[in-house]
């Protein structure tokens, strides 16, 4: 059941997500990244493109860097989604 408690949490725990360096470092380069190649390409690339960025930079981190994490690639999954739409909204 949703409560206002509930929402309470919820916000707090994603308002602390989003304050953290590293995650907003996520957004914004994988935001990037589809907005500019969805403009030299196609948006479906520019959105795999990132994707594997994505992924690609956590696989390191998990071999030779601070570990793999789940948040970060949360954080470029919002970024991509953030890029996409701001390319389509310069086509429309």
């Amino acid at each position: 059941m949703l409560t206002a408690n509930s929402l309470r949490h919820c916000y707090a725990a994603v308002s602390h997500f989003l304050r953290q360096e590293d995650k907003q470092q996520h957004l914004a380069i994988s935001g990037l990244i589809v907005f500019f190649l969805a403009v030299i390409w196609s948006i479906g690339i520019a959105i795999a493109v990132a994707g594997v960025v994505g992924v690609a930079k956590e696989i390191w981190d998990h071999f030779y860097g601070s570990g793999f994490s789940v948040g970060d690639l949360i954080a470029d999954a919002v970024g991509i989604l953030g890029g996409g739409l701001a390319a389509c909204s310069l086509v429309m």
